[in-house]
Parts: C-alpha cells; structure tokens; sequence
C-alpha cells in the first residue's frame, strides 16, 4: 500500500509540474540559449505585444511623459530614442533611462528597453551636454588609422553606457561623394568605399567593446544627396552597379564582421526601382539586397519620421505620437 501511495504522490507531482510549466512564462532573464529563449517568447506574445516590440519612440521635454510611459507599460515597447531635447542634465537623463527601464520589468516578459541615441562624434552630437567633443569621422579619414576610430568609438560607447544608453546610431558609413551632400559632408569618414568600410568596422568594435550596439547608416546611401531627407524626399540618379562598387562596399565589409543594426534612409533612387519611393520603404532594398545579396538578419531600423510626424500634427492631428 505504501509503494502505491509513493507512486500516486509522484505521478501527481509530475502533473503538477507540468502544468504549472505550461502556464509559466518565458523570461528575458531566463537562463538558456538565447535563440531557443527568443523563439519561447515570441511565440508566448500576443500579436500586439509583437507590434509593439517593433516600435522605436522619442518624447517631448527632459523627462518622460505619460505618454511614453503608457506604451512602455501598455504595448511592450521596443525601444527609445534620447533627443537632445530630452536633457536638462546628465543625472536626470540618467535618472529618466533607468525609471523607463524599471518600468519594462513590469511587462509580462521582462524584455529590457533599446535606449538609443545619435552619438556619432564631431558635428552630430545628441549629448552634447559634458560629453567628450570628438574631431568627427571626416577628421578620422584625415588620418586614415583604424586605432583612432576604434578609440572614437570606445570612449564614445562608454560614455553612453554610463547613462544607461545602450545603442548607438553610428557608425556612419555613407560615402562622401558629392560635395553638395551637406546633410552628409563631414559625417563621412570618406569618398573612398574601402577605407569607409575599414574605419567603421573598427569604430563598431570600439562600440562593441564598450558594450554599446553600433548601427551601421544611412543605408543604402546618402552620400549622395543634395537635400536633408528628415525634411525631404532626395532622388539619387545612380544605376544599381554604381550603388554596388561605391554606396554598398562598406555594407559588404561590415555586415561580415558581424554589425547587428542598420538604418535605413529615406532615400528614392528612380533610376534602380523605377519609383520615386524611399529606401526606407523599399521591399527591394530591405529584402533583396539586404536581405537577400548582403545576408543581414539582423535589426533594421528606418531614418527618424520626427520631422515628418512634427509636420502631420501641426496640420491634420493632435492625437499622433510624439516622435517616432
């Protein structure tokens, strides 16, 4: 009777176990092999905690708004993006990165938010507030030493991780082919797609060995555009084997090195698709040839929509979010 009652104990426990096993959840800080926990969680999420994983949002003023606060909370959101008008301090900026980060632990998946921002070095310089003042990627290609741009990029990934920032929007890999390119100019480390491609892998590794994601833009390319595309739709008039042998080297060196983010331009090339519609929105750009040709699988992310989105609320609707 006794070795009946030991064995109807176990079975029970072992039905327990295994219901409660199917009603617990998978966890961001569960310890096991990432991709099986990514796939766990995916497949757990409902179709808007999905969406909103997807979506990359900035606010208004230097400390988060409700707004934001109710789509970390509400929808599961992936990411943010820190603005310079975000800060009035270091210490507050900080303060605001790690209250939204508390407050994605309390989703059902514990799922960390993206903090990023633009910290390329030189003019473009979203913390710019008792950050380190760099020469700029123009200045690193002066000098054409990998070192130097490995350092930029480490010194710069450490200040950001101290606030609590953990991706970045550099390296910059546009080619500095058009003079008239001021949106680009010296954003560029070059006009040469090689030493492009050479200087951004070893500013992504500074990056990456202070913790920081880099991310690889403007894909496929704003060098060459005359006009600012936060403000407008730039046409670039070049064939795809022109785009292949100049905008797309660093791309092709970089991608092999392991470069985990990439942001699109809002960009038209007529002459490659036949359209005039952005890069950014671009199923041949996003899937064949960096899908497809290139092999990236991994994050891409498009150009900010801020000035698009300002625009649209000015004129049509108080209700769009705040930046996107």
């Amino acid at each position: 009777m006794s070795n009946l009652i030991k064995r109807f104990f176990i079975i029970t426990l072992l039905i327990l176990f295994t219901i409660i096993s199917l009603f617990t959840l998978p966890n961001f800080w569960d310890d096991k092999p990432y991709e099986e926990l990514i796939q766990e969680i995916v497949n757990a999420m409902t179709d808007e905690e999905l969406l909103g994983q997807v979506f990359f949002l900035g606010y208004l003023g230097t400390t988060p708004s409700l707004y934001i606060k109710g789509w970390i909370l509400e929808h599961n959101l992936g990411g943010i993006k820190i603005f310079t008008r975000n800060i009035a301090s270091l210490a507050s900026l900080a303060q605001s990165i790690k209250d939204m980060q508390l407050l994605s632990q309390e989703n059902r998946f514990q799922i960390p938010l993206l903090i990023a921002t633009d910290q390329e070095g030189g003019w473009v310089r979203h913390i710019n507030q008792e950050s380190s003042t760099t020469g700029g990627n123009l200045s690193l290609g002066a000098t054409g030493l990998p070192r130097d741009a490995f350092l930029a990029g480490y010194y710069i990934g450490l200040e950001l991780k101290a606030l609590g920032i953990n991706m970045n929007f550099a390296p910059n890999l546009d080619i500095y082919s058009n003079p008239k390119a001021d949106a680009v100019g010296p954003r560029a480390f070059s006009s040469n797609p090689q030493q492009v491609g050479l200087l951004g892998i070893a500013y992504l590794t500074g990056l990456e060995k202070s913790g920081v994601i880099g991310t690889g833009k403007h894909f496929p390319g704003h060098g060459g555009a005359d006009l600012d595309s936060h403000g407008f739709l730039p046409q670039i008039d070049i064939t795809f084997e022109q785009m292949w042998q100049r905008e797309l080297v660093p791309y092709r060196m970089i991608i092999k090195e392991g470069l985990k983010a990439i942001m699109s331009a809002h960009l038209a090339f007529p002459e490659i698709t036949g359209k005039v519609e952005p890069a950014s929105l671009s199923s041949f750009f996003l899937v064949n040839v960096l899908r497809d040709q290139l092999n990236f699988q991994g994050i891409v992310i498009t150009d900010s929509l801020d000035a698009w989105s300002t625009c649209q609320r000015l004129k049509h609707s108080p209700s769009l979010p705040e930046s996107s």
